[in-house]
């Protein structure tokens, strides 16, 4: 029987920065390369990598931003509060999205949790505002 050797690596101890400014900005390029990246593999199905998640939170905070802020004036954050509320609600419960297949951000979520409500920690449909708040 053929014997079999295997080949142990030690691992190098951690870097430290840099002090040289040049080397120091390519060390920290290097590190936030590997942190953006370390969450997801391709080996997980419906994995979203972190910059397409980054991405999406902020296309929806420019969102908000363009239908509150820019749009209008406030004279107090309790005015910006109930605007805000107001937007959310209509952007949840009335506008239809084609990456939901034409459902609303809340009957998607609904239908989800009538497939598997293991996913949830409640049932969304407690969890609305309206008359019984």
């Amino acid at each position: 029987m053929p014997s079999i050797s295997v080949r142990y690596q030690t691992r190098s101890p951690p870097r430290s920065p840099p002090t040289s400014p040049s080397a120091r900005w390519k060390f920290c390029n290097q590190t936030r390369r590997k942190t953006a990246t370390a969450g997801t593999s391709r080996s997980q199905p419906g994995a979203v990598p972190a910059s397409m998640a980054t991405s999406n939170v902020e296309r929806m905070n420019r969102t908000l931003k363009e239908a509150t802020v820019k749009r209008y004036h406030y004279d107090s954050h309790d005015q910006l509060r109930d605007h805000l509320a107001a937007f959310l609600d209509a952007y949840n419960f009335t506008r239809r999205l084609k990456t939901l297949r034409g459902l609303t951000p809340y009957e998607a979520t609904c239908r989800a949790w009538a497939k598997d409500p293991s996913r949830f920690r409640y049932d969304p449909t407690y969890l609305t505002s309206g008359l019984n708040t």
